[in-house]
C-alpha cells in the first residue's frame, strides 16, 4: 500500500535523521508521495534526497531529475528550470537526457522564455526518435510558435506530430490546437474543417469534445 509505504517512511526519517541511509528514505518517500500525487511533498522529499551526501551516484542523477519533475508539477518554473539546467550540465551522458530537456523546455515555456524553450525541444528530437517523449516535444515546439503568433511555424509543426508518431494523445491535442491557430489567424471556415475532421478520426477522444464546442462557438 503506497500510502502506508509513505508513512513508514516518514516515520523512519523523523525517528532517525542522522542515519546514513535518510537520504534514501527521503528518495523512496518522494517516489511514493509521487506515486499519491502529492506532489509538494513529493518536492520536499526529493530536495532532500538530492542533497544529502551520502545518497548514492545513481540515486542521486534519478533524485536531481525527479525534483526538477516536481518543480513543474508544483508550479515552481525558475526553479524547475535551475534544477533541469543544473541537471544537463552535471550529468551529460545521462539516460534520462531527452527527459531532462524536454523538461527544461516546459518550464521555460511556463515562463514564456519561448526561443529558448524551442532550443530546448529540438535538442531533445535531435537523434530522430519516434517516442513518445519526442511526439511531446513536437507538440510543445508547436505550441510555443503558436504563443508567439507565428501561425504557420505553428501549424507545420503541429503537423508533423500527425505524421510522424504514432500516439493518439498528442495526435489529437495537435490536430485540435491546429484548428485553435487557424482560428488565430482569421481562417475560420478552415478552422471548423479541421475541427470536423477530429471528430471524424477520433469521435471519442476529449479533444474531440473540445472541437465540438468550438464549432458551436
Amino acid at each position: 500500500n503506497n500510502a502506508e509505504a509513505l508513512k513508514h517512511l516518514e516515520s523512519v526519517i523523523s525517528t532517525y535523521p542522522k542515519s546514513e541511509v535518510l537520504g534514501l528514505a527521503h528518495y523512496h518517500a518522494g517516489e511514493a508521495s509521487l506515486n499519491g500525487k502529492e506532489y509538494p511533498r513529493a518536492r520536499n522529499h526529493f530536495a532532500k534526497a538530492a542533497a544529502h551526501a551520502k545518497l548514492p551516484d545513481d540515486f542521486k542523477e534519478t533524485a536531481n531529475l525527479r525534483l526538477g519533475e516536481t518543480q513543474g508539477l508544483t508550479s515552481q518554473w525558475a526553479e524547475s528550470e535551475g534544477t533541469y539546467q543544473a541537471f544537463l550540465a552535471t550529468y551529460p551522458e545521462s539516460e534520462w537526457l531527452r527527459r531532462a530537456q524536454l523538461g527544461l523546455g516546459w518550464a521555460r515555456e511556463n515562463l514564456k522564455k519561448y526561443s529558448e524553450a524551442i532550443t530546448a525541444y529540438r535538442k531533445v528530437l535531435a537523434g530522430g526518435e519516434r517516442d513518445e517523449t519526442a511526439a511531446r516535444a513536437q507538440f510543445q515546439l508547436g505550441e510555443c510558435h503558436f504563443a508567439m503568433k507565428q501561425y504557420d511555424e505553428a501549424l507545420r509543426e503541429l503537423l508533423k506530430v500527425e505524421i510522424n508518431y504514432a500516439y493518439p494523445e498528442w495526435i489529437t491535442r495537435s490536430m485540435l490546437e491546429m484548428g485553435r491557430v487557424l482560428e488565430g489567424k482569421n481562417e475560420k471556415v478552415s478552422a471548423i474543417d479541421q475541427y470536423e475532421l477530429l471528430i471524424e478520426k477520433y469521435p471519442d477522444s476529449q479533444p474531440a469534445t473540445v472541437a465540438r464546442k468550438r464549432i458551436e462557438e
